[in-house]
């Protein structure tokens, strides 16, 4: 009986290995890349990635890793990967990055789980067409001498987006006989050596990789040694100004001792406390008699100084008292004809015997404000602004400016074979100098015609 015990005892432990190898071992397979769809970009923005469709076939947990596959010549991003946000995390799935020049950039994806498994890329083509405008400030005025070297300073101009800037100044003006020229024209802050007596214009350009800013312009004022020195007479002080109506300013009555020609150079000394104004609100800043445009009530100080080709003449000042305008009337605003719209067709269903129900036909965009009449009994400018007053309505383009463009969506028709009017209406503002407002309505009419859906029965 021992003998048949041990042999079934041995038999089983065996058939226990024979079943325990036959098991089969656990394989890890290798995580999904899904770098998203391709994505139209602009400078003015960080550009959004989807990487959310990637996966692991295990269900692990997995992290993600982006990178530049292909940036444009003018970037600096090429091996950059610092520049998405939260990569090689788990939470990377969707990222952003802040492009620094025009062009196209193809970004590559790849995903890793627990067990350090990497998936093979996947990649998505960025296309970036436009970028925001930097501004330039060629900064201060500067006065030097002739045959003595001045400095300029750009170093106050700034991107919105912090992008880096590159610089370009050029003299856009210099007194008769000068062949004075800039060096470091392409920096910051470049110098200039006059050879004559007189005023220089400096005009400044930045650059962000994407667009060029408007130009500044800074003056500089050079003397010579001349011991002579011209007389600058700013005229009468001013008393009866009005705000957002031109004050005249006259300094025809400076002279020269030596009978030399004069230039004229205008300041702002002061303005009132919430005042916009600035040195470039002169109608001629250079001419003896020129204009400037106050756009509140208060005090306005300005100062004249004038130059014989060799030395400067002391500043002359006056001040201007200006009262609230005595009387003025609001904007006339015309936002235009009516526009009509063919948004094309929805499908219609039978939802009972004798009703019907029909979709939405598909959203159009519609360019307006090419006929838009505004005009101002005082000739003052305006500033306008659109807004939506019925309909699904988005604007696809800037608010404050007359020509815009609007994104209307939601037009239906109500049975089939026939076409329904949906009206829409946006309304036009303009505000003048002592902010009165003028207002009008534009109406857009989106026709929208109802189609018999049709199943397909696959015949």
């Amino acid at each position: 009986m021992a003998v048949p015990s041990l042999v079934l005892m041995l038999t089983g432990l065996l058939a226990g290995c024979g079943d325990k190898g036959d098991e089969p071992e656990d394989v890890n397979e290798i995580p999904v890349a899904n770098a998203g769809a391709n994505v139209a970009g602009s400078g003015t923005a960080r550009v959004n990635l989807d990487g959310s469709g990637s996966y692991d076939p295990d269900g692990d947990a997995i992290s993600y890793h982006w990178a530049f596959d292909h940036v444009p010549p003018a970037s600096s991003l090429a091996g950059n990967t610092s520049v998405f946000l939260n990569n090689n995390t788990e939470g990377a799935s969707g990222t952003s990055f802040l492009p620094d020049a025009a062009g196209v950039y193809v970004v590559r994806l790849e995903v890793r789980d627990a067990a350090g498994q990497v998936s093979l890329p996947d990649y998505t083509v960025v296309e970036v067409e436009d970028g925001s405008v930097p501004v330039a400030n060629a900064g201060a005025d500067v006065e030097g001498e002739v045959g003595v070297a001045v400095t300029l300073n750009g170093g106050s101009s700034y991107d919105p987006l912090g992008l880096d800037l590159t610089y370009q100044w050029v003299l856009a003006s210099v007194p008769a006989g000068s062949e004075a020229t800039l060096a470091g024209a392409d920096t910051a802050t470049p110098s200039l050596t006059a050879d004559v007596g007189g005023v220089y214009v400096a005009a400044l350009t930045v650059n962000n990789g994407f667009a060029d800013s408007v130009a500044d312009a800074a003056f500089v004022l050079v003397s010579t040694g001349d011991p002579t020195a011209p007389v600058a007479v700013a005229g009468d002080d001013i008393g009866d100004g009005q705000d957002c109506m031109d004050l005249t300013l006259d300094g025809s009555a400076s002279y020269d001792l030596n009978g030399d020609p004069l230039g004229f150079m205008w300041s702002l000394q002061s303005a009132p406390e919430g005042s916009a104004v600035d040195n470039y609100t002169f109608g001629d800043r250079e001419a003896a008699t020129t204009t400037f445009y106050p756009d509140i009530a208060g005090t306005y100080v300005f100062s004249l100084a004038v130059n014989d080709g060799s030395e400067w003449s002391a500043p002359d000042t006056i001040t201007a008292q200006v009262a609230e305008r005595f009387a003025n009337t609001p904007p006339v605003v015309d936002a235009g004809l009516r526009v009509e719209v063919n948004a094309g067709t929805a499908l219609c269903s039978p939802d009972g015997p004798v009703r019907w129900e029909c979709g939405s036909c598909e959203g159009v965009t519609v360019d307006i404000g090419d006929d838009v009449r505004i005009t101002d009994a005082e000739g003052d400018a305006t500033t306008v602004l659109w807004s939506e007053v019925s309909g699904n309505i988005d604007f696809a383009g800037p608010t404050d400016e007359i020509l815009t463009s609007v994104y209307l969506n939601g037009a239906s028709p109500r049975v089939p074979d026939e076409c329904e009017i949906t009206e829409y209406r946006v309304k036009l503002q303009a505000t003048d100098c002592p902010l009165e407002t003028g207002e009008d309505e534009l109406v857009i009419h989106v026709s929208c015609c109802g189609e018999v859906y049709t199943p397909d029965t696959g015949t």
